[in-house]
């Protein structure tokens, strides 16, 4: 309680009987909230303050203070008391030996100190409104009627922020005195590269201004090309001479390579525009520029700052600096702002909000029928729309940028951590600041130049919500909270920067949680973590439990700010969200996937199996080390830095058990310079066609195969010395100088790593006699009589393929002597394939079930319920109706990606339904994601289900299908499906590109597609001793298409089919194919063509093979016509059908 009213904010009445020391009672009639600064830096916040007329000093409860912060303790020593938070100090009060009381420092003695009136609430706001703008300038935008107050008192201490955020040195000064109208001069410069990129991918931004205005155009782009600079100036120019009616005489720059081109040279001459640049170290010369880039830089991070929004959002901050600044009047004498100088537009500026606050967007979307759905999503403000009377937010639930007129903000709540301004500043040294390096959300606009706004351009938005604070009074200090109003399945983002973190490392939606709150001075730090599924989570004295999924850890504070509140409450709350189509209700729940790998150094350092991880980078430095992969160096001036980072793995065997924990030393690539640092990149692997093949031939011939990895592949390949890289340190392990790593050999993370390893595997291989298989780069192929040895690598993945396991570890030997390896044994477990080789039964399969599980759990999909098909037809429309509601584009991403490498490796039954999801991989929509649970549920059906290679027979056989026209677009879908050894090599499920005219023509396109991978399997088949000596025996179920190919005639019906198509006829007539007719209910390639169903989906597996024989029949003789000019020395071939073994796929149908 306090006698002091000027010491409290938001007062409210109340009527309250007070029991002082001497036992005389009084009342108190008002009661409000006061902000103290404690010597020790910190801000508390103390609520339902007394004020009780007379009292002489301001008194504080311990009992209450307690009863309401149960997290905090106090501690009192000799003559003094300590307050802290997990051994965090939060205040100190010293005994007084005359009142025999503890009296608590102060940040200052005065009584000022802790004096926070409402006309300096209101004047912080305005300050924080305005971009941290200057109160003096902000008074005189209210002077010139702008619509904002122009008696604003000055603060009675100074915001760090701003202390902070614009530091500057002793301006150098003016050098130039000339007066232009506006639009005449214009003055540039290009600021970076960043040291983060923004949110669009930008590193760097151009600055254009007005030398008689200051008016600021700012452009954001990639690199500083001269061709950007050239197109973004012509733009500039154009407007500035329609909006000022004065043509442009003189532009200024610093000379930089994008300004010096010839082409923008050419650009100003024909114009009639004087250059001006200044020489080279004396930036000053370009001043305007410059100052124009310290004022946007020291706004935009003040407001980074303020909101405590991650580095990444420096381009929307820098956006809406330029939006503030091209509003307000600059200096004392200006009577104009530079929008209304320049274009005659007198904007108002009532209508600004504080960068980054919590904001709710009336939700737009008229489809959404259900009445009992939330009417707003929640949003962070992310500055003004450009060319819309709008304010730009970026919404949570869709992870996108988006425009609202009807919004509420919430002025004093934020998603960000303002505890260190450190982490917000640009300008600072990120080398181990893992969580910037890549960018996933939606780009950073580039706007254009700013067109003429109407008299009434200012949007015609809602007032804030009442809790925000009543007209006239100031609202309460702000706090940082996660309000407990859940939008959807995707709310209650805890951080922009933890949003950015799950974007990258989660593959399926967010954790449904119940609420749980957090004590007094709790923040959440930037590896924050979704905690696991459960409907009662505790954190005992708010640590966070021990789960081997990612948590939200909470962690003590650093000392409380000026925003930190004494009540913090964190709303952890989802709900699951039910949706109903067309009478259908699906349930929408979510879960968060069982990842326990770290994403930094000390992030792994904190986790409970630190120990594994720290073993695990020393085993990679050991390695690093003794390989030479780098000398240490001092950093040549001038020269290009490359941060270094840790990157995480726990390697496990096919059952999914961990067998090793990885820890990898990586470059930060993504900061070379295309022709600077790297020239080509492209490095091949070997197909995944190409390892069916050899796992045919292996079947067929029973060879021996063995596994091994290249140890610490990419640091085993030396660089060219042409090219010199310098890297920091490891994080973690640097020796305490600032020497550099100066690479010798090839580091992972470097752009061209992989292909330089690439090109020193190849030499070593092709030095012990191998030659590359001319069909596949990644196979290598020596001859011995005939015996034929075999190595296939896939990055540092090699496996060895000989007639006896002797020959193949004297190849394992000779490789051993040129490179590092680490021998894996027989084959069993490759690239997330099972491998099962019966050697005497002379069978091979390949599955995927450790894969399927890991993906089916990381979508929560572990105890889901079956389906024995992977679509359903009856409800097409659905795919196609632009009416449906959006869902969550990165999640189905993932969910599409996952399904297609299972797909591409032994999964051909759901290739039809992957490549139909994939077409809505750019606007997902409700439909399309109920499509890809409905896969996975099958995946989670047939989980065993995979390729069987089993027979002696090697002879390539094809089917082909097509359905036309089942699309809204009127595109057919190509099918067709290859086998060797009884087992399926290649298939395809594809739209076609052209738009067939009748299903004789669609069938014709496919079998066009069918013969150019029959060509090249027929070369490789060669290369691997399986020579194809009969037409490649080739089944289509149209009769029509088949005649087309035989006959060379032109008909009406066919004459406008592309010539490539006719590539068929070319391959029948030199007897390389065979076509034959196969009825459809015996079309093994039906399943990739159309929804599939069971009996469709039976026959492409075991049960369908004895089926598919009585069909067709044995040794049925195929009857062919063969132009006998075309045969090579008139040969006649014998063409017999062979028996061909159909067990495609095995599982548990």
């Amino acid at each position: 309680m306090t006698g002091d009213a000027s010491l409290l904010t938001d007062l409210t009445d109340c009527d309250r009987m007070v029991v002082v020391a001497t036992g005389a009672k009084t009342r108190a009639t008002k009661m409000g909230t006061m902000r103290i600064k404690t010597s020790l830096g910190t801000v508390l916040v103390l609520k339902d303050v007394l004020l009780v007329d007379g009292m002489p000093h301001t008194l504080l409860s311990v009992a209450t203070g307690m009863r309401k912060n149960p997290r905090c303790r106090l501690t009192f020593g000799e003559g003094e008391c300590t307050i802290d938070h997990y051994g965090q100090p939060l205040a100190k009060a010293t005994l007084n030996q005359t009142d025999k009381v503890f009296t608590l420092e102060l940040a200052r003695n005065d009584a000022q100190a802790m004096s926070i009136t409402t006309t300096t609430s209101k004047s912080e706001l305005w300050h924080q409104r305005a971009g941290h703008l200057p109160i003096a300038a902000i008074n005189r935008c209210g002077a010139l009627g702008l619509g904002i107050p122009s008696d604003l008192a000055l603060p009675t201490a100074k915001c760090e922020c701003c202390v902070q955020a614009k530091m500057a040195k002793v301006p150098n000064p003016k050098t130039h005195s000339r007066t232009f109208r506006p639009g005449e001069c214009w003055v540039s410069d290009t600021k970076g590269p960043m040291r983060t990129s923004s949110v669009g991918g930008c590193k760097y931004y151009t600055v254009y201004v007005d030398a008689a205005t200051h008016y600021k155009i700012v452009r954001f782009v990639h690199s500083t090309d001269a061709t950007t600079q050239l197109e973004n100036w012509k733009g500039i120019m154009a407007w500035s001479q329609t909006q000022t009616g004065n043509k442009v005489k003189v532009f200024r720059s610093d000379g930089g390579a994008e300004y010096s081109s010839a082409d923008f040279e050419a650009e100003l001459k024909r114009h009639g525009i004087h250059h001006e640049s200044s020489t080279p170290d004396n930036q000053w010369q370009n001043g305007m520029a410059e100052r124009a880039h310290r004022s946007l830089m020291e706004m935009a991070m003040a407001m980074l700052a303020h909101a405590g929004l991650a580095r990444r959002w420096w381009a929307e901050a820098v956006n809406t600096t330029a939006f503030i600044q091209n509003r307000v009047v600059h200096g004392p004498k200006a009577t104009a702002t530079p929008i209304h100088a320049l274009t005659g537009h007198r904007a108002k500026l009532d209508k600004l909000r504080v960068f980054g606050c919590v904001a709710y967007n009336m939700v737009k979307d008229p489809t959404r029928r259900d009445k009992l759905a939330p009417k707003a999503t929640k949003c962070v403000f992310m500055g003004y729309a450009e060319h819309q009377r709008a304010w730009k937010l970026y919404d949570l639930e869709s992870n996108k940028m988006t425009t609202g007129v009807h919004v509420t903000f919430c002025e004093d709540e934020f998603l960000g951590d303002r505890s260190k301004l450190d982490d917000y500043l640009v300008t600072t040294d990120d080398s181990d600041d893992e969580e910037d390096e890549g960018i996933h959300t939606q780009s950073t606009s580039q706007p254009a130049p700013p067109t003429v706004e109407p008299t009434d351009s200012t949007p015609r938005y809602q007032e804030t919500r009442e809790a925000i604070g009543a007209k006239g009074s100031a609202p309460s200090t702000p706090r940082r909270l996660f309000t407990g109003h859940p939008v959807g399945d995707q709310s209650s983002r805890r951080t922009l920067r933890l949003l950015d973190r799950l974007k990258r490392s989660d593959s399926g939606p967010r954790t449904h949680d119940d609420r749980n709150v957090m004590p007094s001075g709790m923040v959440l730090s930037p590896r924050d973590r979704l905690r696991p599924p459960s409907r009662d989570i505790t954190a005992v004295h708010g640590r966070p439990t021990d789960n081997p999924t990612r948590e939200l850890q909470g962690v003590a504070s650093e000392p409380l700010d000026n925003s930190a509140d004494a009540n913090w409450t964190i709303d952890d709350s989802h709900v699951a969200a039910s949706m109903t189509i067309d009478g259908i209700e699906f349930a929408c729940s979510a879960m968060a996937p069982p990842v326990d790998v770290p994403q930094s150094h000390r992030e792994a350092m904190a986790m409970k199996d630190h120990d594994e991880w720290a073993k695990a980078e020393q085993t990679e430095l050991q390695q690093l080390r003794q390989a030479g992969t780098w000398k240490l160096v001092d950093l040549p001036p001038g020269r290009k830095l490359i941060g270094s980072r840790w990157t995480y793995a726990k390697k496990t065997n096919a059952a999914g058990e961990v067998v090793r924990y990885k820890a990898r030393l990586v470059c930060k690539g993504f900061s070379q310079i295309h022709g600077v640092d790297y020239l080509d990149t492209f490095s091949p692997v070997v197909k995944m066609t190409t390892l069916r093949c050899c796992m045919a031939l292996t079947a067929t011939k029973k060879l021996a195969v063995l596994h091994a990895d290249a140890d610490t592949a990419f640091v085993q390949a030396p660089i060219d010395n042409d090219v010199l890289i310098y890297v920091d340190q490891p994080p973690g392990h640097s020796n305490g100088t600032k020497r550099k790593m100066l690479l010798i050999k090839a580091l992972y993370g470097l752009k061209q790593a992989a292909l330089v390893w690439f090109e020193h595997c190849r030499k070593i291989v092709v030095g012990l006699g191998f030659r590359p298989s001319d069909y596949d780069p990644c196979l290598y192929l020596r001859q011995h009589g005939e015996e034929l040895e075999m190595v296939a690598t896939y990055v540092d993945d090699i496996l060895v393929f000989a007639w006896t396991t002797v020959k193949a570890n004297s190849i394992l030997d000779e490789l051993e002597g040129k490179m590092k390896l680490k021998r894996q044994g027989e084959m069993s477990f490759f690239l997330g394939i099972k491998i099962e080789y019966d050697k005497n039964d002379a069978k091979i399969t390949l599955t995927q079930e450790a894969y399927a599980c890991k993906i089916l759990a990381c979508f929560g999909m572990t105890t889901c319920h079956g389906y024995t098909t992977p679509e359903v037809g009856d409800r097409e429309d659905l795919w196609h109706d632009s009416s449906q509601p959006s869902t969550d584009q990165e999640t189905y991403r993932s969910m599409v990606g996952s399904l297609m490498y299972l797909m591409t490796c032994t999964r051909p039954d759901i290739s039809h339904a992957v490549q139909r999801l994939s077409r809505h991989l750019h606007e997902p929509r409700v439909p399309h994601t109920i499509g890809a649970k409905r896969v996975l549920r099958y995946v989670k059906h047939t989980i065993g289900t995979g390729l069987i290679f089993r027979s002696p027979d090697a002879n390539l056989v094809g089917y082909c299908d097509a359905s036309w026209a089942t699309r809204p677009d009127r595109r057919s879908t190509t099918g067709f499906a290859c086998f060797v050894s009884g087992g399926i090599v290649s298939w395809k499920s594809a739209r076609q590109r052209v738009v067939a005219l009748s299903t004789c023509e669609a069938e014709y396109v496919a079998l066009a597609e069918l013969a150019k991978e029959v060509v090249w399997l027929r070369g490789l088949l060669e290369d691997l001793s399986m020579r194809q000596d009969h037409p490649t025996l080739t089944w289509c179920d149209n009769k029509a298409a088949i005649s087309t190919a035989e006959n060379v005639g032109v008909a009406s019906r066919s004459k406008h089919i592309d010539v490539r198509h006719h590539f068929i006829r070319q391959l029948i007539q030199a007897g390389v194919i065979d076509l034959r007719h196969v009825g459809t209910a015996d079309q093994l390639a039906d399943v990739l063509t159309k929804v599939s169903t069971r009996a469709a989906i039976d026959k492409f597996n075991a049960s369908g093979k004895q089926k598919w024989d009585e069909a067709v029949g044995r040794n049925q003789p195929i009857r062919r016509r063969l132009i006998p000019s075309q045969v090579p020395n008139g040969a006649k071939f014998a063409i017999h059908l062979q028996n061909q073994h159909r067990g495609v796929l095995r599982g548990n149908m």
